[in-house]
């Protein structure tokens, strides 16, 4: 019935809540493949802006000001450069993470494969399963960000909305935290 299900993690026990169920899936229905998915949000999303941090401005007019009677500093490419280190740092971690995960899962006789991808949650989520012939998404229905929408998270809630493939939910209250 299912050849390949996806299953997004990120680093938080609430979401690794679903591997039990994804364990129960995979053996029961032999399923060939598990993808353990890891998305890093873009950093420039989160980030604060660069330059009153590093010329004690509180606006970009400020830092530019004061460059001109400093010396002429490119803000922009400093926080491109910022940017960029977060991105790779936050991509590095993810995949040990996410290694780290599926080798446990290996251990236990399922076929584990893992991606990294940038972008937003929901969005990245959905893609890939459709673009990646994914028949099946398991997912905790909370991960990092605890509740947000009623009973079921934020993420959660626009994966299943917005998939057209069937998505399992996994009740963190059905999970010992």
């Amino acid at each position: 019935m299912y050849s390949k299900i996806l299953v997004p993690l990120d680093g938080s026990e609430f979401a690794e809540c679903s591997l039990a169920h994804v364990k129960s899936v995979a053996t029961g229905c032999h399923v060939p493949e598990v993808v353990l998915l890891a998305v890093v949000e873009p950093p420039e999303e989160s980030m604060p802006p660069f330059w009153g941090a590093v010329a004690g401005s509180q606006t970009r007019l400020e830092a530019e000001e004061m460059s001109v009677m400093t010396s002429a500093i490119d803000y922009a490419k400093m926080r491109s450069e910022q940017q960029a280190a977060l991105k790779k740092k936050q991509e590095e971690y993810a995949g040990g993470y996410i290694a780290k995960v599926a080798e446990g899962l290996t251990k236990e006789g399922l076929n584990i494969t893992t991606c990294v991808v940038c972008g937003k949650p929901a969005d990245s989520i959905i893609n890939y399963a459709s673009d990646n012939g994914v028949d099946l998404i398991v997912m905790a229905s909370h991960g990092r960000g605890g509740s947000a929408r009623w009973d079921i998270g934020k993420v959660a809630d626009r994966v299943i909305r917005g998939s057209n493939i069937p998505v399992l939910m996994a009740s963190p209250a059905g999970c010992r935290v």
